[in-house]
C-alpha cells in the first residue's frame, strides 16, 4: 500500500511539498518514508535524528548499536558502534559524538577518535568541529584537538566559537585563541547580544555595555526585581515591587503607566508586549503594549490565557464564557473547548490543535487553523507528524495511516502500530523552527 501511495505522489505532484521523513512501524518492521523513496529495518530503531539536509538518518538500533543510513536508493544502514547511549550531530550528518560507558567518542569520515573519559553531558556545534562536555562538574570545549576550561564561564556564542567568562571581576571573550577583555566591575551577566550586553555591577547597578556603559537602572535587589530577557533580542523586562514593569531596548527604558501584571509575554521581535490586568474572578483585561510608542491599547476582556504566536505580532487567547473556553486570534474565533496543551503554532502563523468530536467522545479530531478559519486534518488521531500546512501525516484510531495535503486526505497505509517522530539535532545558536517545525504555545499545561 505504501508503495502505491508513493506513485500516487509522483503521478498528482503533491511531492512537490518539499522535504520530509516520517517513520512508521507495521509488525515488526519499520517503513521509512521520505516522499521519494523508501527503506524498511527489521530492528527497534530508537533515538533517531536526521542531519538538516535530509540525506543522513542516524538511529541506536535495539537501543545500543549505534547506525547511520544515507537516504540513497538502494542504500543501507552502516554500523558506527556498539553500547552506545546518546549521541549528537553535525548539520550535514559528516561528524558525530556520541557516549559509550561513559567516554565520549567522534566519528567522522569513517574515523573514531576518543574525547574524554566521565564524561557527563554534551553537546556539539553545527559544523562538527566543537564538542561542549561536562567532566567532574567542570565545562570544556573540544576544538582543535585539545579541550579548553575556563572557570567561571557564563556564555557560548557563535557556534561555540566564543567563550564568555568572568575572572576577577572582569568580563572577558575567549575567540580564535586570544582572551579579550570586555568591561570591568562584573557581579553578574544577564545577557550577551551582537549589540551589547546586560550586566549587574558591583554596586547592583543594571547595565548596558556597547563599548560605552550604560545604565539601566540604578539599584537592584533581588527583594523586587524581576526579570525575563529575550536571548536573541537586546530586550530585558522588569518588574518592580509595584508590581510595574519596565522595558529595557540596549539602554533605553520605557516604563509602562499603566498598572500591569508579572503575567506577560513579548512577540518575536520585541515590539509588543501582551498583558493581562487581573480582574474578580481570576479573569482579565488583555492589554497590548507597543514598546516605542509606550502606548497601549485593549484587546479583549475576561481573558483566561494567552501567548503571542511566534514570528507574528497576532495573539492568541482564550475566554470562558457560559462554562464554554473559546480561542480567539486577534479578536477572530478560532474554536471552542479546544485542548490547550495541544495548541501548536509553525514558523508562519498557522495554529494546529485537537478537540473532542463531541463532549462524549474519548477521541480527538486534529484540525490547522489558517486564513481566519478551522480545516478538519483528520478524526479520530493517534498520532500526527507535521511538515507544513500542506503535508500532515497522521495516524487515526483504527490505526490507518494518512497524508493530508491541505485539502484531501490519501490512505498510506493500514494496521499501522506506530507513527514516530524524527528530529533535527538542536543546536544553541538554533531559532526554534530551525530544528522543528512546531511551537508548543502553552507548554505550563504539558
Amino acid at each position: 500500500m505504501l508503495l502505491d501511495f508513493i506513485l500516487a505522489l509522483q503521478i498528482d505532484g503533491r511531492k512537490k511539498m518539499g522535504e520530509g521523513i516520517f517513520i512508521y512501524v507495521k509488525n515488526g518492521t519499520y517503513h521509512i518514508y521520505n516522499f521519494k523513496n523508501m527503506w524498511t529495518v527489521e530492528e527497534e530503531m530508537t533515538d533517531i535524528t536526521i542531519s538538516r539536509d535530509e540525506k543522513v538518518l542516524f538511529y541506536l538500533a535495539n537501543g545500543k548499536v549505534f547506525k547511520y543510513l544515507y537516504l540513497s536508493k538502494g542504500k543501507t544502514p552502516k554500523v558506527i558502534d556498539e553500547n552506545v547511549s546518546s549521541y549528537h550531530i553535525s548539520e550535514k550528518g559528516d561528524t558525530a559524538y556520541y557516549m559509550k560507558e561513559n567516554t565520549l567518542y567522534r566519528w567522522s569520515k569513517g574515523k573514531i577518535d576518543k574525547i574524554a573519559e566521565n564524561v557527563e553531558g554534551f553537546s556539539c556545534s553545527r559544523d562538527g568541529e566543537r564538542v561542549k562536555y561536562t567532566q567532574d562538574n567542570q565545562e570544556y570545549i573540544y576544538t582543535d584537538g585539545k579541550p579548553l576550561y575556563f572557570s567561571n564561564t557564563v556564555f557560548y556564542r557563535n557556534d561555540f566559537k566564543e567563550i564568555w567568562y568572568v575572572k576577577d571581576n572582569r568580563l572577558y571573550v575567549y575567540e580564535k585563541g586570544k582572551n579579550e577583555l570586555v568591561v570591568e566591575n562584573v557581579k553578574r551577566i544577564f545577557n550577551i547580544h551582537d549589540e551589547g550586553v546586560y550586566y549587574l555591577d558591583q554596586e547592583d547597578r543594571l547595565l548596558w555595555y556597547d563599548g560605552r556603559v550604560h545604565t539601566v537602572f540604578e539599584k537592584v535587589t533581588d527583594s523586587y526585581f524581576m526579570y525575563r530577557f529575550e536571548r536573541d533580542k537586546p530586550i530585558i523586562v522588569y518588574e518592580d515591587n509595584s508590581h510595574g514593569l519596565h522595558v529595557a531596548v540596549k539602554d533605553k527604558v520605557h516604563k509602562m503607566k499603566e498598572p500591569s501584571s508579572s503575567d506577560y509575554a513579548i512577540n518575536s521581535a520585541g515590539t509588543k508586549i501582551i498583558y493581562r490586568a487581573i480582574s474578580e474572578g481570576g479573569f482579565g483585561d488583555l492589554v497590548m503594549y507597543d514598546v516605542e510608542s509606550g502606548k497601549s491599547h485593549l484587546v479583549d476582556t475576561k481573558v483566561i490565557f494567552f501567548n503571542f504566536i511566534p514570528n507574528t505580532d497576532k495573539c492568541i487567547y482564550f475566554k470562558t464564557e457560559n462554562n464554554t473556553i473559546t480561542t480567539f486570534v486577534d479578536g477572530v474565533e478560532v474554536d471552542k473547548q479546544i485542548r490547550i496543551d495541544s495548541i501548536k503554532a509553525d514558523a508562519k502563523g498557522s495554529i494546529i490543535y485537537t478537540k473532542k468530536s463531541d463532549s462524549e467522545s474519548v477521541f480527538l479530531d486534529l484540525y490547522i487553523f489558517k486564513e481566519d478559519k478551522p480545516i478538519l486534518v483528520g478524526e479520530t488521531i493517534a498520532d500526527y507528524v507535521y511538515f507544513n500546512d500542506k503535508a500532515i501525516v497522521y495516524k487515526n484510531g483504527s490505526k490507518d495511516l494518512y497524508f493530508f495535503d491541505g485539502k484531501i486526505k490519501s490512505k498510506i497505509d493500514a494496521n499501522v502500530d506506530d507513527l514516530l517522530t524524527v528530529s533535527h539535532e538542536y543546536y544553541p545558536s538554533d531559532d526554534f523552527f530551525d530544528h522543528d517545525t512546531l511551537y508548543s504555545l502553552f507548554r505550563l499545561f504539558l
